[in-house]
């Protein structure tokens, strides 16, 4: 099979801009031959300059792509934390329904949740009462939100509330372990 072939039958504009990549080389070369040092060192420098500005765009965009993926993970854990603690039945539908309504204030250092209120009016819920705004969102939504009441006959009892949080350390589940036992013995 011939590699060549193939380059040329796919990528035609791939060939054309390596062509001009290599002709500008050689012009330069070519330019640089004739120039004193004093010149050389200059068009070095300049060469340079354009290279590093490249790199600092390049740089720039990929910092930009990281702030934007660690604002919009921030965002989804507060929500996803806060569907956890108000008793969404599925916290991961509720990250879906309020990421699009999730924003970081204009000056970027604090998340927002903006909901409509009943009286019509935007509600903006800041970083500390995220569960205040999945609360008001689950009262307007009760079918979102988890069933507090026990099931039918046979059904087993719901978790303590207590086992709904996430542990952060293993101090904490070490004083969980009691409550862990007992949800335990009671889904056997």
């Amino acid at each position: 099979m011939d590699v060549n072939k193939d380059e040329k039958a796919g990528k035609p504009e791939g060939n054309l801009a390596k062509l001009i990549e290599r002709l500008g080389e050689h012009l330069e070369r070519l330019e640089a031959e004739t120039m004193d040092d004093a010149q050389r060192s200059a068009a070095e420098a300049q060469r340079r300059v354009k290279e590093l500005t490249k790199e600092r765009e390049r740089l720039a965009q990929e910092a930009a792509s990281w702030e934007k993926r660690y604002k919009d993970g921030t965002l989804g854990r507060l929500i996803s934390e806060a569907a956890v603690a108000a008793g969404a039945y599925r916290p991961d539908q509720i990250v879906a329904l309020l990421s699009p309504r999730s924003r970081w204030s204009e000056d970027g250092s604090q998340p927002l949740l903006t909901l409509d209120g009943a009286d019509g009016k935007q509600n903006v819920f800041e970083k500390d009462r995220f569960i205040d705004g999945v609360k008001a969102y689950l009262a307007d939504n009760p079918n979102l939100a988890g069933s507090g009441t026990g099931g039918g006959a046979g059904s087993k009892p719901s978790p303590a509330p207590t086992l709904s949080r996430n542990p952060k350390t293993l101090a904490e589940l070490r004083r969980m372990r009691s409550q862990l036992e007992d949800q335990a013995r009671l889904m056997r």
